[in-house]
């Protein structure tokens, strides 16, 4: 696992994930797992919102946080991705063939009879 710097005391941006078990949210920072610690003011947390934090307490494969504030909601979160999806997909998506049929004005003429009436038309 990649070794993340991370001192008590700092202010780092969290996401809010759901957990495999139970309900309370959990969070993630560049893969480690985060402990949330809400404050009175903030009575619940939706799965998908980006809150900022204060590291309270770093161990080996988690840390503890404290909530400070919500930076941004699961809604524009959710948009955010979708735009950048679309973007991505225009960019890498093949582009379309696009084949020209020739419409031919008269259908049932040889080919020879065709050439006749076009150079008629030309030379006219």
């Amino acid at each position: 696992m990649k070794k993340i710097n991370v001192h008590v005391g700092d202010d780092i941006n969290v996401d809010v994930c759901q957990p495999k078990f139970g309900r309370f949210p959990i969070g993630r920072y560049h893969g480690m797992i985060c402990k949330l610690t809400l404050p009175d003011s903030i009575k619940r947390l939706e799965y998908g919102c980006t809150v900022l934090a204060k590291v309270g307490m770093v161990n080996e494969r988690s840390l503890s946080v404290m909530v400070i504030e919500v930076i941004v909601s699961a809604a524009s979160n959710n948009a955010l991705t979708a735009n950048k999806m679309d973007e991505l997909k225009e960019r890498y998506a093949k582009p379309v063939k696009v084949s020209k049929k020739i419409h031919k004005q008269f259908p049932y003429m040889s080919q020879s009879e065709l050439n006749t009436v076009q150079n008629g038309k030309a030379s006219n």
